[in-house]
């Protein structure tokens, strides 16, 4: 079956930066790899006091020279990272609270629905919670290794990213051998919309990137307002969204959460809304009763949340909140 003539949709207004000017986003990058050595140093010394098991007195030595080193580090790092920070934190007024990744040139969206030789479809959701925090605040958690993690996230990921029936790059169906509204611990056949949270180191957030935007479609990333906001809140880490779509992305939108507590006020948690074309073609007859195909031209709207303290997340009444996501489709 031929796609209609305006499918797949001309992209939006959506870039690949998150800033309207080359050189903001070259400043941006430039700020990014000043503060780095001291971001990386700072880790390591936090790593150093996670609590952990009984260490033996070589382990302390390892430990205390990695401290020391550390610090070394941190200090020298200094000169360069104050103006530097102070130039990120300036930034963040021109930034969108997304990034952006395209899907690759050789990318093609599902085929539309068409109900003649489709009675149903269904879309694949897969929803994480993935504590891909910076590798020193991990260890708290019991959970370092974060890069080791995201590569291995991204090759459970994409054993479950499988062609479906459908005549479409991917698109799946992975709810037709169980019942509906059934949820499931094991990785579906195919996927639709993944939504992962707690994404928060952005070098493993992009290992995960690249693996979904080659396998899946368009990925929204590094999502969140940073720098000073309104009440003087500073926020140094993102709301730990990932969103990544087998139908074209239109438009997104993320609104934080304004009252956060505690620890959970240095990440700008909050809702993110991004927008799909779902098109479908209907048979319709005609006064001389020829048929003829036309698309219906449907969107959906897929929303991921991310809790905070003091002002938890809260999925929509109508969605599923064990997936935090929503799907609702719009005439």
């Amino acid at each position: 079956m031929p796609s209609p003539p305006d499918w797949p949709p001309t992209p939006c207004a959506l870039r690949p930066s998150p800033f309207p000017h080359p050189v903001l986003h070259a400043l941006h990058r430039l700020t990014r790899a000043l503060l780095f050595p001291a971001y990386w140093a700072l880790d390591q010394l936090l790593g150093c006091w996670a609590p952990a098991e009984s260490r033996s007195e070589q382990s302390w030595l390892r430990t205390a020279a990695g401290a020391g080193g550390a610090l070394l580090l941190l200090l020298a790092a200094l000169p360069l990272t104050l103006p530097a920070l102070l130039l990120w934190l300036l930034l963040q007024a021109w930034r969108r609270p997304f990034c952006y990744q395209p899907p690759p040139q050789c990318w093609a969206p599902p085929a539309p629905w068409c109900p003649r030789t489709e009675p149903a479809r269904s879309f694949g959701f897969f929803s994480a919670n993935l504590c891909l925090l910076p590798d020193g605040l991990a260890r708290f958690n019991n959970l370092p290794h974060t890069q080791r993690r995201a590569a291995a996230v991204g090759a459970v990921l994409l054993a479950g990213l499988r062609r479906s029936p459908y005549e479409a790059t991917g698109c799946g169906s992975p709810v037709q051998a169980m019942p509906c509204g059934v949820l499931t611990g094991a990785m579906p056949a195919s996927l639709d919309f993944v939504c992962l949270q707690e994404a928060f180191d952005l070098r493993a957030e992009r290992r995960l990137v690249s693996l979904l935007a080659s396998n899946l479609g368009p990925v929204l990333y590094d999502v969140g307002t940073f720098g000073l906001q309104p009440g003087l809140h500073l926020k140094l880490l993102g709301s730990g969204l990932l969103l990544a779509s087998r139908y074209p992305l239109l438009r997104a939108a993320f609104q934080s959460f304004p009252h956060a507590r505690g620890e959970d006020a240095l990440a700008s948690k909050g809702l993110l809304s991004a927008q799909v074309p779902v098109p479908c073609t209907r048979r319709s007859q005609t006064r001389e009763g020829r048929g003829l195909e036309r698309n219906t031209g449907r969107s959906a709207k897929v929303r991921g949340v991310a809790g905070a303290a003091g002002h938890p997340g809260r999925a929509p009444r109508r969605g599923l909140p064990a997936l935090h996501t929503l799907a609702r489709a719009q005439r």
